[in-house]
């Protein structure tokens, strides 16, 4: 391991910590105040930090820099979390060892007001008696990239803003199902706290026994792969539901999709400043990052079509899954240096920090190295990935075009797969075997042995095919029973079954052309805007004529 990968390792806890800070950082949206009330400015201050500070130095709360910050402070106060979660809250520090993320200790309430950008022109260290924040500043870039800072803010907000009472989740394709404003949200924020005060107890007891010294490495790897999937599931399951915007037409984004990408962005951050390590590191620094992306492609139909029937293609789709869930958390876990920010048939795409060239090099080097390790483990050597990093921006936008550049045509398979022998032996007898027929790439029954062998000469396929079907077999015995695996329970009266793929294009969702930048401002905004959004004035003035003449029949508007 090199001394950069060591150097994530050894700061996983403070890591994975901000990225839990960076999950929970707008989780104030989820509450009436936000949604029905539309007291918009009212959650950046549940955590109760920055009241306690305000409230411990009176003679800024009349200052014309901090009045409003402290008026809204006030209503806010005490507001959203309980007292046990604002405890742990309180109690949950981040303070890392080295320069220059070590200016001063974080706590995790902390992150529900940091994230505000205008707090970074001098006040806040002032208020904090001369110290920085620099892991603050990061999560108000990070949230502003994972805002879509290229698409432009909203000019006229009042023009887009959804009624009271009325707030809906938009799908991309433009679809809104339910009034969120409808639902008990105070019942259901209140379930999500029990949960989330659960999960952080879980962590707080984890670094209870560290402090005892009662953990090891390998304890400590273990807690957090499954704290760190569990956190995402429950996050999931709560706050995908609400929505991050609820202006229109952006109110396509949900909850824990603009958390995670916030995360993403900021977590990634913090292992380009620890993989750096400079020697100083200012405001304006962090204000010029840039990301790049990470993509892991092979062909996927490609691998799955090899396959002899429905049982090999599942147990081929599923060991891909399980070997990019290990790629997984080797990037957002063992080694905390990136997140996935999408994945298809085709493989997976992570963001990723972008260091010096030299460190790059290294980093990259070493990445790919374990990557494909991965890959020869899980996959028996028979899949070989394209992996690659994109160009750097400051926001990644250039995922359509990774995924279309880096998806290979057709697969390769690593030159020292062992495909076994075309001789064998059963009970003692010698006999010849053709190549195996789901794989196509290992000789039949090779790796078994005994009783193994002989079914496997029987269905034609060699011992790692034998063993997915074992697997899935095994699966769905153990925990699957409400699915079927048998043919007949699927056939018509006839016995007879089809198997129909269907595949959608989403080309041009992923490079943006069919998702720009005129979905967030208004008609009127757009329209002011001259030539500065060239092509869009006649397209946008049809949008207007419809708009305008809603109420006349379809046979009148042009």
């Amino acid at each position: 391991m090199s001394d950069h990968l060591k150097m994530l390792a050894d700061n996983r806890d403070h890591i994975l910590l901000a990225e839990i800070g960076a999950m929970i950082h707008n989780i104030g949206k989820m509450s009436e105040e936000h949604l029905i009330k539309q007291e918009f400015n009212l959650h950046l201050y549940f955590g109760d930090w920055l009241y306690d500070l305000l409230n411990s130095n009176p003679s800024l709360q009349s200052d014309n820099k901090w009045q409003g910050n402290w008026n809204q402070a006030q209503n806010a106060q005490g507001k959203f979390y309980p007292q046990p979660l604002k405890t742990l809250l309180t109690n949950l520090k981040i303070s890392f060892p080295t320069a220059p993320l070590n200016d001063r200790e974080y706590e995790l309430r902390e992150f529900s007001s940091l994230r505000k950008r205008e707090l970074y022109d001098g006040r806040l260290d002032n208020l904090l008696a001369g110290k920085t924040s620099l892991l603050g500043k990061l999560l108000a870039e990070a949230h502003g990239r994972a805002v879509g800072g290229d698409k432009g803010f909203t000019l006229e907000t009042n023009t887009n803003q959804q009624e009271r009472n009325f707030i809906y989740l938009s799908s991309a394709f433009g679809y809104e199902v339910e009034n969120i404003s409808k639902r008990n949200i105070n019942l259901e924020k209140d379930c999500f706290l029990l949960n989330l005060q659960t999960l952080l107890t879980k962590v707080d007891d984890f670094f209870d026994q560290k402090k005892k010294g009662k953990t090891d490495s390998n304890k400590e790897l273990e807690f957090w792969t499954t704290f760190h999937s569990e956190f995402h599931q429950t996050l999931k399951r709560h706050i995908s539901s609400y929505i991050a915007d609820t202006r229109y037409p952006i109110n396509d984004v949900d909850l824990y999709s603009f958390h995670h990408s916030t995360a993403s962005f900021y977590k990634t951050g913090i292992a380009r400043i620890l993989l750096e390590q400079p020697a100083k590191l200012e405001y304006k620094d962090i204000e010029n990052f840039e990301w790049k992306l990470l993509s892991i492609r092979y062909n996927g139909l490609d691998y799955l079509i090899q396959a002899r029937g429905v049982n090999d293609i599942l147990g081929k789709q599923q060991a891909l899954e399980m070997t990019l869930n290990v790629v997984k958390n080797l990037l957002e876990v063992e080694y905390p240096i990136a997140n996935e920010v999408y994945r298809d048939e085709n493989g997976s795409v992570f963001l990723f920090p972008n260091p010096g060239s030299s460190i790059e090099e290294e980093v990259r080097k070493e990445i790919f190295e374990k990557i494909e390790d991965v890959f020869k483990k899980e996959l028996h050597k028979e899949l070989k990935p394209e992996i690659d990093l994109s160009e750097s921006s400051r926001q990644a936008l250039k995922l359509g075009e990774v995924i279309s550049k880096f998806t290979p045509q057709f697969n390769q398979f690593y030159p020292d797969l062992e495909p076994g022998q075309s001789n064998i032996t059963i009970n003692d007898k010698t006999i010849q075997v053709d190549l195996c027929q789901s794989c196509h790439q290992r000789f039949i029954g090779h790796g078994l042995t005994d009783i193994a062998r002989e079914k496997a000469v029987a269905r034609k396929i060699c011992g790692v095919c034998y063993e997915r079907r074992e697997t899935r077999a095994r699966n769905w015995w153990e925990r699957e029973k409400d699915k079927t695996i048998w043919m007949d329970e699927v056939a018509d009266d006839n016995g007879q079954v089809a198997l129909i793929a269907g595949k959608l294009d989403l080309s041009n969702w992923l490079n943006g052309w069919w998702l720009n930048s005129m979905l967030t401002n208004s008609i009127p905004v757009i329209q002011k805007k001259e030539n500065k959004i060239t092509g869009y004035h006649n397209l946008v003035s049809s949008f207007d004529n419809i708009i305008r003449n809603k109420s006349k029949g379809l046979s009148e508007i042009k």
